[in-house]
């Protein structure tokens, strides 16, 4: 295997775990910082390789929900700009879509 393949297995693995000890766990081991940082060079091996993996955060959206909750649908949607920090996206996103936006802080103590 090479270390790419290694490295992207690695990273997969690593943000997988660290997602369910965010989403499921409340109780996340790394900053946002270091998910973001790590999330970001799997995505750029993943372009440069063209190696996915089906499990790879890359593919999904949050992580697998371990209680059972009921579904409930929204009458406006709710949308995410992703990880931006950019002023011009978030411009352009509000030239398309009504929306309210709210400051998000996370990992903070």
């Amino acid at each position: 295997m090479s270390q790419t393949t290694e490295r992207i297995h690695e990273l997969v693995d690593k943000l997988n775990q660290y997602r369910d000890e965010y989403y499921n766990r409340n109780a996340p081991s790394v900053s946002d910082a270091v998910y973001d940082h790590l999330y970001d060079e799997l995505e750029r091996l993943e372009k440069e390789s063209g190696i996915i993996l089906s499990n790879s955060p890359t593919q999904t959206v949050g992580y697998k929900a371990v209680s059972s909750l009921e579904k409930v649908r929204h009458p406006i949607p709710l949308l995410s700009l992703g990880k931006t920090k950019m002023v011009s996206e978030l411009a352009a996103f509000l030239k398309k879509h009504a929306a309210l936006l709210m400051l998000k802080l996370d990992g903070l103590p």
